[in-house]
């Protein structure tokens, strides 16, 4: 299963970045679905957003505004500049089920 390789690649990727030699340095908290994350560069890419929170693949990623609540759904190949008072989460769908009787 090459995919489940090169995820798991990944993920080893950005634990080192994060705890490696430079983690003192980190200045930064990225909320994703309300668990903060430390991360020590100004932009992260949708796929990185994905491996910190444990997000399904084939859930939309969302930026949400905290202040306003407002939502912007994230391009797969998106790189999000960092911004202060915003957070990720993926996208929920519902459906409308049976009349129950």
């Amino acid at each position: 299963r090459m995919t489940g390789e090169v995820v798991e690649r990944t993920t080893q990727e950005v634990t080192e970045r994060i705890t490696g030699d430079d983690a003192g340095h980190i200045t930064r908290r990225l909320n994703i679905e309300g668990q903060e994350y430390p991360w020590d560069r100004d932009t992260i890419t949708v796929r990185e957003i994905r491996q910190l929170g444990s997000l399904p693949v084939d859930a939309q990623v969302l930026e949400i505004n905290l202040e306003d609540n407002t939502e912007r759904t994230l391009d797969e190949t998106e790189v999000v500049e960092i911004k202060s008072g915003y957070g990720y989460a993926k996208k929920v769908r519902y459906r409308r089920g049976r009349t129950l009787r």
